[in-house]
């Protein structure tokens, strides 16, 4: 207000309320943009966690429906799980003297091999399939 030559007066006064009312204004409105930025900020930081948390519960899920390679009992029953797992390991090591051709051998491995590749497949697809999902209703 000086500048313009108001320095004293019912001028002056209006010039400094006039400042005064644009500060209040512009801490209100930046107030109002840092708010929204930080809600924003928050609502990507949650979202970011539920895709986390939905493909680390499809490694779990991977983890315990893995007949062949982990147990997928609760520890009591783990034991008759092991010893499953012996009574079917003496009974393959007897068809394996059986069958002695290696051919066979072969092919039994390849199914091995097939069935562990059609499991992967089966996981990414329902991954795909889950995503997609949440895609489309988020």
């Amino acid at each position: 207000p000086e500048v313009i030559g108001c320095t004293q007066g019912p001028p002056r006064y209006l010039g400094m309320a006039l400042w005064g009312f644009y500060q209040i204004a512009n801490v209100v409105v930046l107030m109002n943009l840092l708010i929204a930025l930080m809600n924003a900020t928050v609502a990507n930081i949650q979202e970011d966690k539920r895709t986390q948390w939905s493909f680390s519960r499809i490694l779990v899920w991977r983890q315990y429906f893995d007949h062949y390679k982990n147990s997928s009992l609760p520890v009591p029953f783990n034991v008759l799980e092991m010893i499953m797992n012996l009574v079917m390991m003496i009974i393959e090591s007897l068809r394996k003297k059986e069958v002695s051709s290696s051919k066979v051998q072969i092919e039994h491995g390849d199914v091995g091999e097939h069935k562990e590749m059609e499991y992967l497949n089966l996981v990414s697809k329902l991954c795909v399939r889950y995503t997609q999902m949440k895609k489309r209703t988020g």
